[in-house]
Formats: structure tokens, sequence, C-alpha cells
């Protein structure tokens, strides 16, 4: 599953399941992606997140 911008908060949830994923940096939206069960990983914009368990690949593409 291949995901980008702000489509990567959905995987926990459509998964049921603690999913590595990024948003950025903003702290606020962290919060709400671990409350949901996301495992967020910090990353920068030229960079992705690879949940090799769960066969994730997300970029954040976000300014």
């Amino acid at each position: 599953m291949g995901l980008m911008c702000i489509a990567p908060v959905m995987p926990p949830k459509i998964l049921n399941k603690a999913v590595k994923l990024t948003i950025g940096n903003d702290k606020k939206t962290i919060a709400q992606i671990e409350q949901m069960g996301g495992a967020h990983i910090i990353c920068s914009f030229d960079d992705i997140v690879v949940d090799e368990d769960n066969k994730v690949i997300q970029h954040q593409l976000i300014y």
C-alpha cells in the first residue's frame, strides 16, 4: 500500500493495527495519529517511511 499527503493517517484504522507513518513534524497532528494507533516517525520532506511488516510505504507531501 502506498500513500501520500494526509491519507497516511488512515492505515491504523483500515488495518486495525499500529502502522509506521509520517505527516512531518506537526506535534498536534502527531498526537492525534498516535491516539488513533499509528506509530508516527518524524522525517524530512525528502524522505519516506517504510513499514515492512504491514507493507506500507508513505511520503508526507506537505511542505
